[in-house]
């Protein structure tokens, strides 16, 4: 039985075959983000003219003092506030009212508002309303209801005088409770010449014949009046010249034959 013949395919019989073509593919065109660009550009400009645009510092002009009609007050203000020329974001209105409520203490309240834009600022300030007169040695100082002392702002001779040492934060007498009694006594036909101040009795009165007499303080005067001249009559009957008369309590009067204050 003849054997069957077997043939080889080869790259000949089968022919030429599809080489792969290789294609390049050309450059990518670059795509630009405009709108983030557009995004970022915004910020850096307003960023500048933030950080650099005038509108944002405060000028001269643009803070205003109210409460005072004084211009050489209102520049003296401006200067020592410190705000001018600030930008905003740098402005620190509370630290400029410290500032001015210690160097011009005859000022009782100082608020400063500020805008945002543009930049303004106003200044306001209540001033002190004096009551009396301090006199202690050679100086002289106006005293309010507060029991604030501060420079003599002008002539008042209105006011009262009180001559004495300067009290103490805490007073045994509130600035009030004096002028009240500078009032009352007043009433009383009793001057306030003849009236000083010690930091433990309150007003004291030398009365003619150079008694020193503590009054303390308030309106409540008739009665330690009508003691005091209690006190005298009972000391004249007995021969007695006191230095030194307190009243401040009627109900426990004393006296001194010494002139302790």
């Amino acid at each position: 039985m003849a054997k069957k013949m077997r043939y080889y395919r080869t790259a000949a019989l089968l022919g030429p075959t599809a080489q792969p073509v290789a294609f390049r593919a050309g450059p990518r065109p670059i795509k630009i983000p405009w709108r983030a660009v557009a995004c970022v550009a915004a910020i850096i400009g307003i960023g500048l003219w933030v950080a650099l645009g005038g509108a944002w510092y405060l000028d001269w002009e643009d803070l205003t003092v109210t409460g005072i009609t004084s211009t050489e007050i209102i520049y003296g203000m401006k200067q020592t506030s410190d705000l001018v020329g600030w930008h905003r974001f740098s402005l620190d209105p509370e630290a400029a009212q410290q500032i001015l409520a210690k160097a011009l203490p005859e000022y009782k309240d100082i608020q400063i508002h500020c805008g945002i834009f543009p930049t303004k600022c106003e200044l306001a300030v209540t001033q002190r309303i004096p009551v009396m007169i301090w006199e202690t040695g050679s100086e002289r100082y106006w005293v309010d209801d507060g029991w604030t002392f501060y420079q003599v702002q002008g002539d008042r001779p209105d006011l009262p005088v009180i001559h004495g040492p300067m009290p103490e934060a805490m007073s045994a007498y509130s600035a009030i409770e004096v002028y009240e009694g500078i009032q009352a006594l007043g009433a009383l036909n009793i001057s306030a010449d003849a009236l000083d101040y010690a930091p433990q009795r309150g007003l004291v009165w030398t009365d003619p014949e150079g008694r020193r007499v503590a009054l303390g303080g308030g309106p409540s005067m008739a009665p330690r009046l009508q003691m005091y001249e209690i006190v005298v009559s009972q000391c004249e009957a007995e021969g007695i010249f006191p230095q030194a008369v307190d009243v401040r309590f009627p109900e426990g009067a004393t006296y001194s034959m010494e002139r302790t204050w």
